[in-house]
């Protein structure tokens, strides 16, 4: 009987280490990097941007379409909160008409707190004037002159109604290295795992803030020319607040 006891406990000893052992193994443990995805959402105010409806009105009162939309987002850089920054190195096209196009995949980022991000609208000097190029920057996609002019950066036509109540052309075609326009973001990401970053882009924020483009004054600028100078500066400071953050997934 005192052997039968005693083989008693020691099974009973082992059953439990055995089920203490097979518990700490299957604990699951944090990530410590992930992915991101950045979405580009063109609106016009609150409104997502529909191609081809004139039913948008700017700050300086003219209603218009945008039958094309495109431009260059390049060079986007992530800020953590400790100091540390992350380059992604990308040139992308956003699409207006192509939903896939306004979806930028990052490379894997550290886990962790980030607080902001710059990126740029065009095309950086080193590769505006670097020969042939493939992806985004292929010529075929419709944004390139010249190897000495370079890209065109942003790119806007459609139509609006004059003070006449006329419908006439929006050409709006921007480029050279001038042109070449730093945005800064306050952003609120954290990155555990595999996360989709929500941007606005606010076309009427473009043509508005801070300084007031009235197309009946400026309709068609292809920054061809000195008169096109002034408007390439309005541009420049206005994209700074065309991009806002949105919200995390």
């Amino acid at each position: 009987m005192k052997k039968i006891f005693i083989l008693s406990i020691l099974s009973v000893t082992l059953l439990f280490s055995c089920k203490k052992e097979t518990t700490t193994d299957t604990v699951k443990t944090e990530p410590t990097d992930g992915q991101l995805n950045i979405v580009f959402n063109n609106m016009v105010g609150d409104q997502p941007l529909v191609l081809n409806q004139m039913n948008y009105t700017n700050a300086a009162g003219n209603t218009y379409s945008a039958s094309l939309l495109k431009y260059y987002v390049s060079n986007i850089q992530l800020h953590k909160k400790n100091g540390s920054n992350v380059s992604l190195s990308n040139y992308e096209l956003i699409d207006a008409a192509d939903a896939e196009s306004c979806k930028v995949l990052t490379k894997t980022l550290e886990k962790g707190d980030y607080d902001s991000m710059t990126f740029y609208i065009g095309i950086d000097a080193d590769r505006n004037h670097n020969g042939a190029q493939d992806g985004d920057l292929d010529v075929s996609n419709g944004m390139f002159w010249t190897w000495n002019t370079g890209y065109i950066f942003f790119k806007h036509e459609g139509t609006y109604k004059n003070s006449s109540n006329q419908n006439k052309s929006i050409i709006f075609h921007y480029a050279t290295d001038d042109a070449f326009a730093k945005v800064t973001l306050p952003i609120q990401l954290t990155i555990n795992g595999k996360k989709t970053m929500h941007l606005k882009f606010d076309l009427n924020s473009v043509y508005s803030s801070p300084v007031n483009i009235d197309f009946n004054v400026d309709n068609n600028r292809q920054s061809s020319s000195s008169a096109d100078a002034i408007w390439m500066a309005n541009l420049k400071s206005n994209f700074g607040d065309a991009f806002t953050f949105m919200r995390v997934e």
